[in-house]
Order: C-alpha cells, then sequence, then structure tokens
C-alpha cells in the first residue's frame, strides 16, 4: 500500500514509514519498557508524551499487558535461588533464547522486590482507572504519565 501511494520512483525509507503509518523505530513500548527499566526518566517521559500526540502508535493499551508482563515475570526472577545466573532466569520464565535476559537482569539491579510488587499494583490500579472504575475524567495519556513516572521513581 506504501508503495502504490507513492509511486515507482521513490524509496520507502523509515521517516515515509513512520509518516505513513505512525510507527516510529524510536519511540514503542518496548523503547518505553527499555527506558522505565534503566530508569532513563527523560527518555521514557519523552515517549510517553509521543505516545499521548500519536495515539495509533501504540499507548497506554499496548503497553498496560506488556509491562504487566515484564513484571510479573522480573517478580519470579526473585524466587530464583542465590547466585542468579541468566540460565536460571532463562529456566525460571521458560525462555529458550538468552536475548531478554539482560532486561531482567537490569530491572533486578534497579527494581526490588518490594517495588516491583508495587509497580504490580499500580499497573492493575491505572489499568482499572483506563477501563473506568474510580475514574471520571482521566485520560488514557496521562494514566500512561502517571505510570511512567511511578516506575522510574
Amino acid at each position: 500500500k506504501v508503495c502504490i501511494g507513492l509511486g515507482e520512483d521513490r524509496v520507502i525509507t523509515s521517516d515515509i514509514i513512520e509518516k505513513k503509518i505512525g510507527i516510529s523505530k524510536n519511540y514503542n513500548v518496548f523503547e518505553l519498557r527499555e527506558a522505565m527499566i534503566t530508569k532513563n526518566a527523560l527518555k521514557a517521559h519523552q515517549i510517553a508524551k509521543y505516545f499521548d500526540s500519536n495515539p495509533k502508535s501504540g499507548g497506554l493499551f499496548a503497553l498496560l499487558p506488556q509491562t504487566f508482563s515484564f513484571f510479573q515475570n522480573l517478580m519470579l526472577c526473585y524466587y530464583i535461588p542465590k547466585p542468579v545466573t541468566d540460565n536460571a532466569i532463562m529456566a525460571q520464565l521458560g525462555m529458550k533464547s538468552a536475548w531478554a535476559v539482560r532486561d531482567y537482569v537490569t530491572a533486578m539491579k534497579n527494581f526490588s522486590a518490594r517495588k516491583t510488587l508495587q509497580i504490580i499494583a499500580k499497573i492493575r490500579e491505572v489499568d482499572a482507572r483506563s477501563k473506568g472504575l474510580d475514574n471520571v475524567n482521566t485520560t488514557p495519556g496521562d494514566l500512561l504519565k502517571e505510570l511512567v513516572t511511578f516506575i522510574v521513581s
């Protein structure tokens, strides 16, 4: 469809994809998760602001399940007998590849088990509020910013 819209002489670039489809390689749920895991507040808030301005790019409803799943798995990592190794994390989480292990190792350095439980509770609260429970008029963008702030602080 992009080729038809551009004609034969144009080359498809990431900028054209972003403009036509609304997907940015710099601002997606995976980049936001990484920014939160590394506690890069500036980048996390920039991405949250981008999501708020560009609803088709993802936003709160794309982020909640992925973030909940990550922190739920992170909580499981705290039950691994010491010393915690990459192979132990892979076994605990049923991973077949070690590519995502680094995110859990980084997160275990930046979040205690207690903070992880608090984050899971906050995700559940934001999810309920996004569906209208105890929330009269807070927008999904504001809920996303609130969640990001809670996680990176």
